[in-house]
């Protein structure tokens, strides 16, 4: 029975998307090049799953026009949870005693230009995230693995396709880099299902490729797993699968 779940969900309804989004190369959108992804000026309230990535809940950053989005992504890792506050640190480049799960907050901009990630830059004299300018991860929270799979099946289930896309990333991406990317791809696909992404324990340089050559070795087994609980421990019917 698990073994017949299985290839029906992971192995026959699984997709694997090479789109713009992964690489950050320039997406036409339904209104022509260089489309700011839609729909700005839009507020959708939480749905009953209470996981605000239903579409984009725009906040209100200066007390006027609303200034960004928030998209909520699901995490599985087995980097080593460094338990600091600041969210980009949550999570370091060393090896963790075992995968833990969770979920991060991430801004998208307003004026968000679709297949962008928009980040600080000294050359425009910013020197420190604003989440109404940059796509910013602005909150990180470790729960359960029973919690984490109930809440991604709720978000799936919320909708007849029960989607779920998964994004793994290459070598020389962050914990944090990692939650921005899947939160961009999700709102610039004006995806409705449940955003998840696997982080491993990168070192986040170009000069770490011969370490991480090294821990994607190691971090396969938990990848394998990992996927295979998203199938089996969840009620998605199409798995949309991300390798970059």
């Amino acid at each position: 029975m698990r073994a017949s779940k299985l290839d029906r969900r992971l192995l026959v309804a699984m997709t694997v998307l090479i789109i713009g989004a992964v690489t950050g190369c320039r997406t036409t959108a339904p209104g022509g090049p260089g489309t700011s992804a839609p729909p700005n000026g839009t507020i959708d309230e939480p749905d009953e799953t209470g996981e605000p990535n239903d579409g984009p809940i725009l906040l209100d950053g200066r007390g006027n026009e609303p200034g960004y989005a928030v998209v909520k992504v699901f995490y599985g890792t087995d980097r080593d949870d460094t338990g600091d506050d600041d969210p980009n640190k949550r999570y370091g480049v060393s090896r963790g005693s075992e995968v833990t799960y969770g979920t991060v907050d991430v801004s998208i901009p307003r004026d968000h230009r679709l297949g962008e990630l928009e980040r600080p830059s000294v050359l425009r004299f910013q020197f420190r995230e604003d989440p109404a300018r940059h796509v910013a991860v602005l909150r990180v929270d470790r729960i359960s693995d029973n919690e984490f799979f109930a809440r991604v099946s709720a978000k799936a289930a919320a909708r007849d396709s029960a989607e779920v896309l998964v994004f793994v990333h290459g070598y020389n991406v962050s914990f944090a880099a990692a939650a921005r990317r899947t939160a961009q791809m999700s709102y610039d696909l004006g995806f409705t299902g449940a955003p998840i992404f696997y982080s491993w324990p990168s070192r986040g340089s170009l000069r770490g490729y011969s370490a991480d050559e090294t821990t994607i070795k190691w971090s396969t087994p938990h990848i394998k797993q990992f996927l295979k609980d998203v199938a089996l421990r969840t009620e998605a019917k199409t798995i949309h699968l991300v390798a970059h």
